[in-house]
């Protein structure tokens, strides 16, 4: 089955769609935008699917996260931010566990996740645009395009997690109200 199917196939037909779906939608969706841009040949990411899909949503956590800082951090109090950076945690770990079966937890890859994030962060807060979005393609893939000063790669990984980013923010705008 599909990554999009399993997503899909947590939720029933006819049923609402709440808060909490809406961002496991949202992480699932920006997670297989991911894998299908990252697979583009120019990437050269030689990894298993599983490997993969698993990097994707680790980033697809991030881009949440990300976008719940920087469109709502001025707009909601500390504790309703904690409360929806909670409900992304607890999304991903739910993705997490539902993609990746067979006796995975979230426990046996934490650390590694949580060295992702911080990986990601620093990308982010230490360079400028488009530099950053360079960077974290890098980081998910092992492969630095900009010190290759590949364009191609160069251009895709600027364009496609601000696009991202912008769906995050998209999706977090429906269940949120300041």
């Amino acid at each position: 089955m599909s990554f999009i199917n399993k997503i899909k196939g947590i939720f029933g037909k006819g049923k609402g769609v709440n808060s909490y779906d809406v961002m496991l939608l949202a992480m699932g969706d920006i997670c297989s935008n991911l894998v299908k841009h990252f697979k583009n040949e120019y990437y050269r990411w030689n990894e298993s699917e599983n490997i993969k899909t698993f990097e994707c949503l680790v980033l697809s956590r991030f881009l949440l996260d990300y976008a719940l800082l920087k469109t709502f951090s001025d707009k909601l109090d500390k504790i309703r931010m904690e409360f929806y950076s909670s409900i992304i945690d607890h999304q991903f770990k739910s993705l997490l566990e539902n993609t990746f079966q067979d006796g995975f937890t979230y426990n046996t890859v934490k650390d590694s996740v949580d060295n992702r994030l911080k990986l990601y962060k620093k990308a982010l807060s230490e360079n400028p645009h488009p530099r950053c979005w360079q960077l974290l393609a890098a980081v998910l893939t092992g492969t630095d395009y900009y010190a290759e000063e590949d364009p191609v790669t160069l251009v895709a990984s600027s364009s496609i997690i601000p696009e991202l980013i912008m769906h995050a923010q998209d999706s977090l705008q429906r269940v949120i109200k300041p």
